[in-house]
């Protein structure tokens, strides 16, 4: 028997329901962990905020979210209804199980997790197969070592002719500190909301409207049940969206709490400043770097190599 009830539900009338705003706390867990928020980070957002944990107190630390994550009893059993869907349980477990590959650090046939060794771990991604980078180094012409970052999937990309996908740390560190020296001159951008809102709700109402009228009748839901999932599933990602223009508000002021001890004409680069600030750096097909701030802002620049190098490498 629980000695606790799990955090995000209540006891109503002898059963279990959903608390509507601690399971908020849950969801967004989930969903920050899987946009490349690390344990530690949403912790400590959940202790700045005052969140109370399942004992009542405002503690929180990365064993507990991590425990948190772990919880199967969010894809509902015999008394507690779902709070999170398989699908994004999965994406979680998918994405803790990269982390701790990465840090290649196990204990009892299972993974401990740790934070991130470097300020690129689990932020860049590559646009052609939707992998992320590791870090490796390689020998200079002066006989000393450099850093650099490729595409998990870099066998594919030979075999098929893709570009390559190499990335020198220092060059990626470069032309982030160049974002910040161009936002410097003007800010606004990095803080104008995204004004599509009403836009999504519109287009939710419509599909509510369609999937209503296939299911109106037995004979027309069985004859429309594939068109119905698609509507379904349609709908469910402008929920999504939806979703994180609603955060838009709340990441933004993470990002001005980072900004607020943070010269941008500063030209070293400030790792913990990156990943306080940064959901994602893609690399497209045509070269640009993408980088992705947390409330969905992006700015793209173009990655042009400069560093020569002799043949040879050793993992990092």
């Amino acid at each position: 028997m629980r000695r606790t009830i799990p955090l995000g539900y209540e006891i109503r009338d002898g059963k279990a329901v959903i608390h509507e705003g601690v399971g908020k706390m849950v969801r967004y867990a989930f969903e920050a962990y899987c946009k490349g928020d690390s344990q530690f980070t949403i912790a400590k957002v959940f202790q700045e905020a005052g969140y109370k944990n399942g004992n009542g107190r405002v503690s929180w630390s990365q064993s507990t979210i991590g425990k948190l994550l772990c919880n199967r009893v969010y894809l509902e059993d015999d008394f507690y209804p779902q709070l999170i869907t398989q699908e994004i349980f999965d994406k979680a477990a998918e994405v803790r199980n990269e982390k701790a590959v990465h840090q290649k650090r196990y204990r009892n046939d299972d993974y401990e997790y740790r934070e991130p060794r470097f300020a690129f771990s689990a932020k860049l991604f590559c646009e052609i197969c939707g992998c992320t980078f590791y870090r490796f180094q390689v020998k200079m012409k002066d006989e000393g070592y450099l850093a650099v970052w490729k595409c998990r999937s870099f066998k594919e990309h030979n075999e098929k002719g893709l570009t390559r996908t190499n990335m020198y740390e220092s060059e990626i560190e470069e032309i982030f500190i160049g974002v910040l020296h161009e936002l410097a001159k003007d800010l606004r951008a990095l803080f104008y909301k995204p004004v599509v809102q009403q836009m999504i709700s519109s287009d939710i109402k419509e599909l509510d409207k369609d999937i209503s009228e296939l299911l109106s009748t037995t004979k027309s839901a069985l004859e429309n049940k594939y068109h119905i999932n698609e509507l379904i599933a349609k709908r469910a990602y402008l929920q999504y969206e939806r979703s994180v223009v609603d955060d838009f508000d709340y990441q933004t002021g993470k990002i001005k709490r980072m900004l607020a001890d943070k010269d941008l004409m500063d030209k070293t680069f400030d790792a913990e400043f990156f990943r306080g600030v940064i959901e994602k750096v893609t690399l497209k097909k045509d070269g640009l770097l993408c980088f992705r701030f947390l409330n969905g802002f992006e700015i793209s620049k173009k990655y042009e190599r400069k560093v020569g190098v002799k043949n040879g490498s050793k993992e990092c």
